[in-house]
């Protein structure tokens, strides 16, 4: 997304901002003033050719001037050279640290796409809209770099303040629709896609993030489900022994409460045990054939990660890799074999038995 320096989207540049960068340079050189006015007019209608050779001539009677550097920064890379862009960037942070230089900066290095460039970028994006909470252009870049860092929480950040600062800007909503996409709100990101088409977004650009949002959506909803799942059965089998246990003490204090006469006579609440012990040795059952699947999938994950590791540092030795199969092979074969298992009944018989 192009945006213009200064926190300013052509035609709406601050006067003051440009009055104190017409004093600035007055002192060094007045007859560069006119220039770099031209120059900065030329760059807000679109003439780059025009734009490049003011601020060079700018350049030229006042060396080094920060705000020449940095606007021909911008020339660069809307002319698509990041390289210059990137270079006068630093030439301008280097003759001024400020904070506008910080966040022109960090707009340079994220052109790059590149993971080095990125997290410095998010560094002098986070200064520069620190000390400048009300430019546009500053909360616009952090809101770019937290999102090119995969920091949602800045991202997040960037985009309420910008709210507040650019509320009818498109591609502020765009962000917001991306971020509530990541937080798993499908109907907050599909609105706000909506008012950012309706503010200027393209069409195609709109479309495209609403199927990321919604396969983001659907990828929380299974991850979700995953991990309910997988509480449910790690917590399963704890519930159920204390349940059982609890059941058996019930149940036996309930035999030895039976009086010698009555041995045949079940009461209501001795059958009401007897139902709900039942229940849970039919549950510990269920979970055991349920949780197979499971276990096979343990096991074979382990014996990939396990093997996977040993080819990654670089040899194979043979000898263990076998090893783990033949492991994981086994330990498959006996789950299988557990499925089909029974153990033999018969009525019991007494030591003097033939």
């Amino acid at each position: 997304v192009a945006l213009a320096d200064d926190g300013q989207e052509p035609p709406g540049r601050d006067p003051a901002f440009e009055q104190e960068i017409a004093d600035r340079l007055g002192e060094i050189s007045p007859e560069a003033v006119p220039l770099f006015q031209q120059a900065t007019e030329a760059y807000d209608a679109g003439n780059l050719v025009s734009a490049r050779q003011g601020f060079l001539h700018v350049l030229n009677l006042a060396p080094e001037f920060p705000d020449a550097l940095r606007r021909l920064s911008h020339v660069e890379r809307v002319s698509g050279d990041i390289y210059e862009a990137e270079g006068y960037a630093r030439r301008a942070y280097k003759s001024d640290e400020s904070p506008v230089n910080r966040s022109a900066l960090a707009y340079m290095l994220l052109a790059f796409e590149d993971p080095a460039r990125n997290r410095a970028a998010l560094g002098h994006a986070r200064a520069g809209a620190a000390a400048q909470p009300d430019d546009a252009f500053a909360q616009f870049v952090l809101m770019f770099a937290g999102y090119a860092n995969n920091d949602m929480h800045t991202t997040r950040e960037a985009t309420a303040r910008l709210l507040v600062v650019a509320p009818e800007n498109p591609t502020r909503h765009f962000f917001a629709a991306l971020v509530a996409g990541a937080d798993g709100d499908l109907e907050e990101a599909e609105r706000e896609l909506a008012e950012s088409a309706r503010l200027g977004m393209p069409p195609d650009d709109v479309l495209e993030a609403l199927a990321m949002v919604r396969s983001e959506a659907r990828r929380q909803r299974l991850i979700r489900s995953g991990l309910y799942a997988a509480g449910v059965w790690v917590i399963s089998p704890f519930l159920l022994l204390i349940v059982g246990v609890v059941l058996s003490k019930a149940t036996l204090a309930a035999a030895y409460r039976v009086p010698p006469g009555d041995a045949f006579t079940i009461s209501r609440g001795e059958r009401a045990l007897r139902i709900a012990y039942r229940v849970v040795i039919a549950l510990a059952s269920l979970y055991f054939y349920a949780s197979i699947p499971f276990l096979i999938l343990i096991v074979l994950g382990g014996a990939v990660v396990l093997i996977y590791l040993l080819i990654s540092g670089g040899t194979i030795p043979i000898q263990l890799v076998l090893i783990i199969a033949m492991g994981c092979l086994f330990t498959l074969y006996a789950i299988v074999r557990s499925l089909f298992t029974r153990v033999r009944e018969g009525e019991p018989r007494s030591a003097a038995s033939p």
